[in-house]
């Protein structure tokens, strides 16, 4: 994570109004306490849930690109 902030600010980008970073990481602390479920053999959840939730990755990143790219966009008619 420290890392992607270092790249960002070379690159001269605000990283300050960023929050991907923290849903990206919420979402990874998510998959690996639904791993440990499934190691320990507690699943109680239907296949419909992970199935919803194994896109939120595609969406985020999605907004993340759609979002970079209008700027850009802006100013072209």
């Amino acid at each position: 994570m420290v890392r992607l902030f270092r790249l960002r600010e070379f690159a001269g980008e605000d990283v300050g109004h960023s929050r991907s970073p923290f849903l990206m990481s919420t979402a990874d602390g998510l998959y690996a306490r639904w791993r440990k479920i499934f190691e320990s053999d507690e699943n109680t959840r239907a296949a419909n849930f992970y199935c919803f939730w194994n896109e939120v990755p595609i969406l985020l990143l999605i907004i993340v690109a759609t979002a970079r790219a209008k700027p850009f966009s802006a100013g072209k008619v």
